[in-house]
């Protein structure tokens, strides 16, 4: 591939805080051990983990204890391949590609089910955000890949105006990056299986490929290029800075974005089932929602959770939700990024 196209990556920011979970004490019957990815409890902006602990031990006269692991889900797939026992109850932070993973490397289930009528505010949460036709991830927020441009140089309303234009789009690697990948996957929605790489190929000459999103950002805060594929929540972090709001428009190419939606479900073998569920239904009650959302940066995943003026301004969502489902993502997704990076490296 050829390297005018590429700008290494910047690498990913923030130490594990654990390493592992195999060695944790087993916990007593008032502890709910929750495992996630680091920058969940811990990330170098806000996160959410300080403040769901604080509520949900207050609540419910519980300890919550964060298992952050580096490997992610990654950890506990190899522990259930090796038949070795799982310390923990609840997994949050879980994707759709996550489910993925899972399909196609385990036989035995990961996790229990957990239908949203049988949580407390599960009638209220939003349609486009039930990832999991198995009913065992519970959405939890999120937000969508969208276009996020500078409105002084360029004004994309679609797919045909990014690749016509002169100005340079970063993209995310789609072979390694979510942002990207799902980028490919909109493509993928809009034009097909059979001409979607015939579109890649007329946008070749506007994109330039990063490692990694931080990579990708970084080049367009230094004004690099005047579009980047990113999150419909982007202005919540420029209205908080310097950045002026003209370089943060946020747009959907077609009126669509695919959705970022995370999860959280109950590991299959959890002794403390009951426990377990009472923290589901805690992550949605509709004032917890509202404030997860605010500090990840996102989007809630019910319908009555009411966020503030000064934040609801900058959180766009776009008319057409772009999704696609595990089943045809684990069939096909490894087929579409080896398509798209040998037609990619052949221009």
């Amino acid at each position: 591939m050829q390297r005018r196209k590429f700008l290494k990556g910047a690498g990913a920011a923030g130490a594990a805080l654990v390493a592992g979970c195999s060695g944790a004490p087993t916990a007593d019957d008032n502890t709910l051990q929750v495992a996630t990815y680091p920058s969940y409890v811990d990330a170098p902006s806000s996160s959410a983990g300080g403040y769901i602990k604080e509520q949900f031990d207050e609540r419910f006269d519980a300890t919550l204890e964060w298992i952050p692991l580096d490997g992610e889900l990654n950890h506990f797939i190899q522990r259930r391949q090796q038949g070795v026992g799982i310390d923990a109850d609840v997994y949050a932070g879980i994707r759709q590609m996550d489910l993925v993973r899972i399909e196609q490397e385990l036989e035995e289930p990961l996790f229990q089910t957990t239908a949203p009528s049988s949580l407390a505010n599960g009638a209220n949460l939003k349609d486009d955000y039930l990832f999991d036709a198995d009913d065992r991830v519970i959405p939890t927020g999120g937000s969508y890949v969208s276009l996020v441009y500078d409105e002084e140089v360029v004004t994309p309303e679609t797919y045909d105006d990014i690749a016509s234009t002169d100005e340079t789009l970063l993209l995310p690697n789609p072979t390694a990056t979510t942002t990207g990948r799902m980028f490919l996957l909109m493509t993928i929605n809009q034009f097909g299986e059979d001409g979607y790489l015939d579109y890649w190929d007329r946008l070749y000459d506007n994109v330039t490929v990063t490692g990694d999103w931080g990579a990708a950002y970084a080049a367009y805060e230094n004004e690099e290029a005047p579009m980047i594929m990113s999150y419909s929540t982007d202005q919540v972090y420029a209205s908080q800075g310097d950045s002026p709001m003209s370089r943060h428009q946020v747009g959907f190419p077609n009126g669509q974005g695919y959705s970022y939606i995370g999860g959280a479900a109950r590991f299959a073998n959890t002794d403390k089932p009951e426990l377990a569920n009472d923290f589901l239904n805690f992550l949605l009650e509709p004032d917890v929602q509202a404030e997860m959302a605010q500090l990840n940066v996102g989007i809630p995943a019910t319908t009555n959770a009411a966020l503030p003026e000064d934040y609801s301004q900058y959180v766009y969502e776009p008319e057409t939700t772009v999704r696609f489902s595990k089943e045809r993502l684990a069939e096909n997704l490894g087929t579409w990024t080896t398509e798209w990076s040998q037609a990619f490296a052949s221009n």
